[in-house]
């Protein structure tokens, strides 16, 4: 009887994004046609907690919901680290159409190695309509897919990287 293989890494990443937010402008169509205003605030970060990548790697994936999931040899571990989706507020007029721009990052290692995000996955789903304009404001979360590597592609360690998420707005 083979003995089992202890679990060689730990993985935490753990993406903290500016609690400052993003703001933009526009130029809502009214009869007045004045400028209103498009306001975005993290209210909570993307998180995927500890993971162990096992041989070959894999994903851990982040659900709008909140869930989490993996695949391939990455098997996700519950030592504290929480997990959850990203959560953005949305302030815009009513009738505003927004539309979620997701793609994929490259985020590099502190050990050396690299893994990708793509983010996507939405509640309400892309594109959504507002209907309570501001000062009301819309809750949006956000989803997110990481690729992880074997040990050699994505060793142990902190990764780091930047996640853009566009939104297109009419």
């Amino acid at each position: 009887m083979k003995k089992s293989r202890l679990i060689k890494a730990i993985l935490a990443v753990w993406f903290t994004m500016a609690a400052t937010g993003a703001f933009s402008q526009f130029l809502h169509n009214k009869k007045d046609s004045l400028q209103e205003t498009f306001k975005v605030n993290i209210i909570q970060p993307l998180q995927f907690g500890f993971f162990a990548q096992g041989k070959s790697g894999g994903t851990v994936s982040i659900a709008a919901d909140g869930s989490r999931t993996a695949s391939g040899t990455v098997i996700p571990l519950n030592f504290g680290l929480s997990y959850s989706q990203m959560i953005l507020e949305i302030e815009a007029p009513a009738g505003t159409i927004i539309s979620v721009l997701g793609g994929t990052s490259k985020l590099t290692g502190s050990n050396g190695g690299t893994m990708f995000i793509t983010t996507g996955n939405s509640s309400p789903v892309s594109p959504f309509n507002i209907t309570d304009g501001a000062p009301s404001k819309t809750y949006l979360n956000i989803g997110a897919v990481l690729t992880v590597g074997n040990a050699s592609e994505s060793p142990a360690g902190n990764y780091d990287g930047n996640v853009y998420i566009s939104f297109m707005v009419e």
